[in-house]
Protein backbone atom coordinates (compact mmCIF):
# COMPACT_ATOMS: atom_id res chain seq x y z
CA UNK A 1 0.00 0.00 0.00
CA UNK A 2 2.85 2.39 0.80
CA UNK A 3 4.35 1.74 -2.60
CA UNK A 4 1.08 2.67 -4.24
CA UNK A 5 0.86 6.05 -2.50
CA UNK A 6 4.49 6.75 -3.40
CA UNK A 7 3.67 6.00 -7.02
CA UNK A 8 0.70 8.34 -6.84
CA UNK A 9 2.90 11.12 -5.41
CA UNK A 10 5.47 10.61 -8.16
CA UNK A 11 2.69 10.75 -10.75
CA UNK A 12 1.43 14.01 -9.25
CA UNK A 13 4.97 15.42 -9.34
CA UNK A 14 5.30 14.33 -12.96
CA UNK A 15 2.01 15.99 -13.86
CA UNK A 16 3.07 19.20 -12.07
CA UNK A 17 6.47 19.03 -13.79
CA UNK A 18 4.88 18.61 -17.23
CA UNK A 19 2.48 21.45 -16.44
CA UNK A 20 5.39 23.73 -15.48
CA UNK A 21 7.28 22.79 -18.65
CA UNK A 22 4.18 23.59 -20.69
CA UNK A 23 3.88 27.00 -19.01
CA UNK A 24 7.58 27.65 -19.61
CA UNK A 25 7.19 26.66 -23.26
CA UNK A 26 4.25 29.07 -23.62
CA UNK A 27 6.34 31.84 -22.08
CA UNK A 28 9.25 31.16 -24.46
CA UNK A 29 6.95 31.10 -27.50
CA UNK A 30 5.23 34.33 -26.47
CA UNK A 31 8.55 36.09 -25.80
CA UNK A 32 9.95 34.91 -29.15
CA UNK A 33 6.93 36.20 -30.99
CA UNK A 34 7.18 39.45 -29.05
CA UNK A 35 10.84 39.98 -29.94
CA UNK A 36 10.37 39.00 -33.56
CA UNK A 37 7.58 41.52 -34.13
CA UNK A 38 9.12 44.49 -32.34
CA UNK A 39 12.20 46.15 -33.76
CA UNK A 40 14.75 47.73 -31.47
CA UNK A 41 17.77 49.93 -31.97
CA UNK A 42 20.07 46.94 -31.44
CA UNK A 43 18.55 44.69 -34.12
CA UNK A 44 20.72 46.05 -36.98
CA UNK A 45 23.84 45.72 -34.81
CA UNK A 46 23.00 42.12 -33.90
CA UNK A 47 22.23 41.30 -37.54
CA UNK A 48 25.56 42.81 -38.62
CA UNK A 49 27.46 40.92 -35.94
CA UNK A 50 25.72 37.70 -37.02
CA UNK A 51 27.03 38.35 -40.54
CA UNK A 52 30.58 38.37 -39.15
CA UNK A 53 29.85 35.06 -37.41
CA UNK A 54 27.99 33.18 -40.17
CA UNK A 55 28.50 34.83 -43.58
CA UNK A 56 31.46 33.08 -45.20
CA UNK A 57 32.32 36.24 -47.15
CA UNK A 58 33.90 37.54 -43.91
CA UNK A 59 37.23 36.16 -42.73
CA UNK A 60 35.93 36.10 -39.16
CA UNK A 61 33.19 33.64 -40.15
CA UNK A 62 35.68 31.46 -42.01
CA UNK A 63 38.04 31.43 -39.02
CA UNK A 64 35.19 30.67 -36.60
CA UNK A 65 34.01 27.81 -38.82
CA UNK A 66 37.51 26.31 -38.86
CA UNK A 67 37.76 26.54 -35.08
CA UNK A 68 34.21 25.19 -34.72
CA UNK A 69 35.10 22.09 -36.71
CA UNK A 70 38.24 21.47 -34.66
CA UNK A 71 36.79 22.12 -31.19
CA UNK A 72 33.17 21.06 -31.78
CA UNK A 73 31.92 24.34 -30.27
CA UNK A 74 29.31 26.43 -32.10
CA UNK A 75 30.48 29.62 -33.80
CA UNK A 76 28.12 31.77 -31.73
CA UNK A 77 29.55 30.38 -28.51
CA UNK A 78 33.11 30.87 -29.74
CA UNK A 79 32.40 34.46 -30.76
CA UNK A 80 30.67 35.20 -27.46
CA UNK A 81 33.51 33.62 -25.47
CA UNK A 82 36.23 35.43 -27.38
CA UNK A 83 34.35 38.74 -27.07
CA UNK A 84 33.77 38.26 -23.35
CA UNK A 85 37.40 37.36 -22.63
CA UNK A 86 38.74 40.27 -24.70
CA UNK A 87 36.27 42.71 -23.13
CA UNK A 88 37.15 41.67 -19.59
CA UNK A 89 40.86 41.86 -20.34
CA UNK A 90 40.47 45.27 -21.99
CA UNK A 91 38.69 46.49 -18.86
CA UNK A 92 40.84 44.84 -16.19
CA UNK A 93 44.00 43.41 -17.75
CA UNK A 94 47.51 44.52 -16.90
CA UNK A 95 48.56 44.82 -20.57
CA UNK A 96 45.26 46.10 -21.92
CA UNK A 97 46.97 48.92 -23.80
CA UNK A 98 49.03 46.44 -25.80
CA UNK A 99 45.97 44.26 -26.50
CA UNK A 100 43.83 47.20 -27.62
CA UNK A 101 46.50 48.58 -29.93
CA UNK A 102 47.28 45.10 -31.29
CA UNK A 103 43.62 44.57 -32.18
CA UNK A 104 43.30 48.04 -33.69
CA UNK A 105 46.39 47.58 -35.87
CA UNK A 106 46.04 43.89 -36.79
CA UNK A 107 42.44 43.87 -38.04
CA UNK A 108 42.89 46.69 -40.60
CA UNK A 109 46.21 45.20 -41.76
CA UNK A 110 44.57 41.79 -42.23
CA UNK A 111 41.76 43.36 -44.20
CA UNK A 112 44.15 45.40 -46.32
CA UNK A 113 46.74 42.78 -47.20
CA UNK A 114 45.30 39.30 -46.62
CA UNK A 115 41.61 39.90 -47.37
CA UNK A 116 41.50 42.91 -49.72
CA UNK A 117 37.99 42.03 -50.97
CA UNK A 118 36.69 42.75 -47.45
CA UNK A 119 38.46 46.00 -46.75
CA UNK A 120 36.63 49.32 -46.46
CA UNK A 121 37.16 52.07 -49.00
CA UNK A 122 40.47 53.92 -49.08
CA UNK A 123 38.81 57.05 -47.65
CA UNK A 124 37.43 55.07 -44.73
CA UNK A 125 40.83 53.49 -44.06
CA UNK A 126 42.56 56.87 -44.17
CA UNK A 127 39.99 58.21 -41.71
CA UNK A 128 40.49 55.17 -39.49
CA UNK A 129 44.28 55.52 -39.37
CA UNK A 130 44.04 59.27 -38.73
CA UNK A 131 41.57 58.80 -35.87
CA UNK A 132 43.54 55.86 -34.47
CA UNK A 133 46.71 57.97 -34.42
CA UNK A 134 45.02 60.91 -32.70
CA UNK A 135 43.21 58.77 -30.12
CA UNK A 136 46.39 56.79 -29.36
CA UNK A 137 48.07 60.05 -28.31
CA UNK A 138 45.67 60.13 -25.35
CA UNK A 139 46.40 56.57 -24.16
CA UNK A 140 48.87 57.42 -21.41
CA UNK A 141 46.72 60.22 -20.03
CA UNK A 142 43.45 58.30 -20.03
CA UNK A 143 44.71 54.92 -18.84
CA UNK A 144 45.41 56.29 -15.37
CA UNK A 145 42.24 58.37 -15.01
CA UNK A 146 39.70 56.25 -16.90
CA UNK A 147 39.93 52.52 -16.22
CA UNK A 148 37.76 51.46 -19.16
CA UNK A 149 39.61 53.59 -21.69
CA UNK A 150 40.93 50.73 -23.85
CA UNK A 151 37.57 48.94 -23.97
CA UNK A 152 35.92 52.16 -25.15
CA UNK A 153 38.76 52.84 -27.57
CA UNK A 154 38.22 49.46 -29.29
CA UNK A 155 34.42 49.87 -29.13
CA UNK A 156 34.67 53.35 -30.61
CA UNK A 157 36.85 52.12 -33.44
CA UNK A 158 34.35 49.33 -34.15
CA UNK A 159 31.50 51.84 -34.23
CA UNK A 160 33.14 53.51 -37.21
CA UNK A 161 32.06 50.61 -39.43
CA UNK A 162 29.41 48.55 -37.59
CA UNK A 163 25.73 49.06 -38.32
CA UNK A 164 23.65 50.89 -37.15
CA UNK A 165 26.40 53.35 -36.21
CA UNK A 166 28.65 53.45 -39.29
CA UNK A 167 30.23 56.72 -38.25
CA UNK A 168 33.18 56.27 -40.65
CA UNK A 169 31.32 56.87 -43.92
CA UNK A 170 29.32 59.68 -42.29
CA UNK A 171 32.51 61.45 -41.18
CA UNK A 172 34.12 60.97 -44.61
CA UNK A 173 31.01 62.39 -46.28
CA UNK A 174 31.00 65.35 -43.87
CA UNK A 175 34.69 66.05 -44.58
CA UNK A 176 34.19 65.81 -48.34
CA UNK A 177 31.28 68.28 -48.22
CA UNK A 178 33.34 70.75 -46.15
CA UNK A 179 36.50 70.41 -48.25
CA UNK A 180 34.90 71.00 -51.63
Amino acid sequence: MAARSTTRIDTNRLIKSESNEFENAKTVVSSKSLTSTTSTFWDPLMAHLNEFIHDQRHFTARWLLTIEKQLQIKSEQLALGITAILSIYLLLGSSNQMLANSILVTIPLLMTYLYPAERPSTNNLLLYWALYSIVTLFDNGFKTTFSGWFFFKVSGAASLFLRPFEYGPKIVEFIQKRAF
